[in-house]
């Protein structure tokens, strides 16, 4: 993953999760395309303000 960025006023938005679980949520979804194409892992490479959550999320 190169990059990885929260969109601007979601937390804003009714029902939203909260950043951690939006992370959660991407992690478990980018593992399941890594899981179709044989991959055995993700790295978050890039910056942007959301990539130390995905991070922690992948584990």
């Amino acid at each position: 993953m190169a990059a990885v960025w929260r969109e601007p006023g979601a937390e804003q938005g009714p029902g939203f999760p909260g950043w951690p679980q939006v992370a959660r949520r991407l992690a478990d979804h980018l593992a399941e395309a890594a899981s179709w194409r044989g991959l055995d892992r993700i790295s978050v490479v890039g910056g942007g303000d959301l990539a130390a959550e995905l991070a922690r999320a992948l584990g």
